[in-house]
């Protein structure tokens, strides 16, 4: 596994590619939520937790299927 330690800065931005499971679902759509501008997420995990986490996040936008 490769690991990178950065310091604090201003601005993320890029692309990570991970299995989807309910805990990797819930993240990214909290990490989404913060984040400004748009978050595209991916095989987000169709478990009823994990809609209920999207839809309180953004309520006005479509549960991904």
């Amino acid at each position: 596994m490769t690991s990178y330690v950065v310091g604090p800065t201003d601005r993320v931005a890029g692309e990570v590619t991970v299995p989807g499971d309910k805990s990797v679902s819930h993240r990214a759509v909290m990490f989404g939520a913060l984040a400004e501008g748009r978050t595209h997420v991916t095989g987000v995990t169709p478990a009823p937790q994990c809609v209920s986490s999207w839809g309180c996040s953004a309520p006005s936008r479509s549960i991904p299927s």
